[in-house]
């Protein structure tokens, strides 16, 4: 009898790999705090932009490149998916309440990272779940959470776009980016050790950006430093974004 994956493996990842070159290059926590002074950069001249350069704008186009980057590494180095999805979710339901509640007017916080982070993850894990059924040959199974993740899509994109069911129910039409960077992240997901795969697939992106919203093209200058990542996680406080970001975007709000 084939020897096939156990189903589980969708949840609950086997142990990551070793590292390749402990010590050199980037860990996962130097791309993490880069992308988190890019993204503190944007949020100024985004909120302040009389005050900050665009050129703040310009190099926050880096920052969400990295946080998909690694958002994709945690995926597949997590030992419970999850525990992951459970945590996105809670940030996102409740950055989204936070924002609608505290902020109002034509400076009301409207963006909400963690929607996206959370919707690319459950669009991974799902796809994770179908290829452990596939493995099993359990095709009619498969096809049954293909279906019904792409009529809840559907479904939660057809809902009016309240403050509660965005928190509650988030639609991955309607997150932060849209579309175009829920495929990016999944690209992510697919590429993690294929070099070539992710360069292409950031080529791709950054050209399409470069037809439709030329600033964001410049997403592909995160490349170089996403090649430099070493595969270690290194020292990183736990829940430290979780909270930065929504504190940070807050204090931001009230102080203007």
């Amino acid at each position: 009898m084939a020897d096939f994956p156990p189903l589980g493996e969708a949840l609950h990842p086997a142990a990551p790999p070793a590292v390749p070159h402990p010590g050199r290059g980037l860990s996962g926590a130097a791309l993490k705090w880069i992308a988190l002074v890019l993204m503190v950069l944007d949020h100024l001249e985004l909120l302040f932009p009389a005050v900050f350069p665009p050129l703040f704008h310009w190099a926050g186009r880096l920052s969400a490149p990295l946080f998909y980057f690694l958002l994709a590494e945690g995926f597949w180095r997590t030992h419970s998916r999850g525990r992951y999805l459970l945590r996105l979710y809670l940030a996102s339901a409740g950055c989204e309440l936070l924002f609608r509640t505290l902020t109002h007017g034509e400076r009301a916080l409207r963006m909400n990272i963690f929607a996206a982070l959370f919707w690319v993850f459950l669009l991974g894990t799902a796809a994770e779940l179908v290829r452990a059924l596939f493995a099993r040959r359990a095709y009619w199974q498969g096809g049954l959470v293909v279906c019904g993740a792409a009529g809840a899509a559907a479904l939660l994109s057809l809902l009016p776009q309240t403050a509660l069911i965005r928190a509650v129910l988030p639609s991955p039409l309607f997150v932060e980016g849209g579309l175009p960077f829920l495929l990016f992240g999944l690209g992510l997901l697919l590429c993690r050790g294929e070099r070539r795969a992710l360069v292409a697939l950031f080529l791709l992106f950054s050209g399409y950006w470069l037809l439709v919203r030329p600033v964001q093209a410049l997403m592909v200058l995160a490349l170089p430093l996403i090649l430099c990542y070493n595969g270690e996680r290194g020292r990183q406080p736990k829940s430290f974004f979780y909270l930065f970001y929504p504190a940070h975007l807050l204090f931001l709000y009230f102080i203007g």
